[in-house]
């Protein structure tokens, strides 16, 4: 194994290397689109609950070009969406990718949590 893999991180990240393609994959294409956000974070968090160690093998291979691509194609996803006004301005790629293991039981509070908060017409 290690004469194909020169390091254990190595080994990880091709593991994991075709989720991190397909979620960019999705990240670009829902840029374009309306609740694009929200089909990430859904995709994210299915992918999440189909290996429960992908988080950490992104932190883990964080430095690999496939993590790097990842991280770069969620970030142009969340300025969009902070941009859209369906993501909060405060938020940042490292929240949503952090958020991901609890999407993935509870996608419809986190997406609530990240979404700007309604200014009320009227106070009691």
């Amino acid at each position: 194994m290690f004469r194909r893999f020169p390091t254990k991180d190595a080994l990880i990240a091709a593991v994991i290397d075709a989720t991190m393609r397909e979620l960019a994959s999705v990240a670009e294409e829902a840029r374009s689109e309306a609740g694009g956000f929200e089909r990430f974070v859904r995709a994210a968090a299915a992918a999440y609950a189909q290996n429960r160690a992908l988080i950490e093998a992104m932190t883990r291979c964080s430095h690999t070009p496939q993590v790097e691509a990842l991280t770069q194609a969620v970030q142009r996803l969340v300025r969009r969406a902070q941009s859209a006004g369906e993501v909060r301005r405060d938020v940042k790629v490292e929240d949503v990718l952090a958020l991901i293991p609890t999407a993935s039981r509870y996608p419809n509070v986190i997406l609530d949590g990240l979404r700007p908060p309604v200014a009320s017409a009227t106070r009691a």
